[in-house]
């Protein structure tokens, strides 16, 4: 889920966003679009500067026409996304708001932030079906491109805390398996005042298609240290699993 930054900053931005030239930016590389967007995905305002950038590496696989951002699907056919009618500085009412984030033209996807007055929703767009999936934060691929690895770790909004595997089949994705960090998962023994008392991942990464290393970190809080430590999600003959030493429960 990504937030909107005070009270949307980027109102008006359709019109920025319109009147640059995308040829003024280097192309970017599909991680490195990944990656930036990643940075930023809490802060709606910061993810609209992607926009010119990511344009620039699409070509005429994405263009946008003020309000109206259109993708070039494999076949010929071309998905227009329009942008709601509403003011987002002003009111929720039809604040709707499309940024293009990365073309990923190896992946056969496309990710655009389907931005609202408050939150919003990730979408990776199959370029050949115009297929949408909506996750909660940007995706890590895996190595062969077959998996997505997806860290929510923005509770706003009423949104998944937590890690997620989803599998792509064919121009969609499905969710495979998630695991909850919030405090009231039953590691933190089901009560918000067990330590630690809030739990992020940080430093993901994907170490072949079936093992993904990070770490977990808790910062101090309601009473609770500090804490930092290593962790592993595996696939097996029983499915996913995490693999982690919990710090004990106060």
């Amino acid at each position: 889920m990504a937030r909107t930054d005070a009270i949307w900053a980027i109102a008006g931005c359709a019109a920025l966003l319109g009147g640059c030239a995308a040829g003024f930016f280097g192309p970017l590389p599909e991680d490195v679009q990944l990656n930036n967007a990643r940075g930023a995905e809490y802060e709606t305002g910061r993810i609209a500067t992607l926009e010119p950038q990511a344009l620039a590496f699409a070509k005429a696989r994405a263009t946008r026409e003020s309000g109206s951002l259109h993708l070039k699907l494999s076949g010929g056919d071309v998905l227009n996304l329009q942008n709601g009618a509403g003011d987002c500085s002003l009111t929720a009412a039809d604040c709707l708001h499309y940024i293009f984030t990365a073309d990923l033209p190896a992946r056969h996807a496309f990710l655009v932030l389907e931005a609202r007055y408050e939150g919003g929703d990730w979408i990776l767009i199959d370029d050949r079906t115009g297929m949408r999936t909506k996750l909660d934060a940007v995706p890590v691929f895996s190595p062969d491109n077959e998996r997505l690895l997806i860290l929510s770790q923005n509770e706003a909004y009423g949104g998944f805390f937590g890690i997620e595997i989803w599998r792509r089949m064919g121009d969609a994705a499905v969710r495979e398996w998630s695991h909850s960090l919030a405090g009231d998962a039953p590691e933190f023994g089901g009560a918000k005042a067990s330590c630690p008392a809030e739990t992020f991942a940080e430093n993901a990464a994907w170490r072949g298609n079936r093992r993904i290393a990070f770490e977990l970190h808790s910062s101090a809080s309601f009473g609770c240290a500090e804490a930092s430590w290593p962790s592993l999600i595996e696939y097996g003959p029983g499915g996913w699993r995490l693999l982690t030493a919990w710090p004990r429960a106060r």
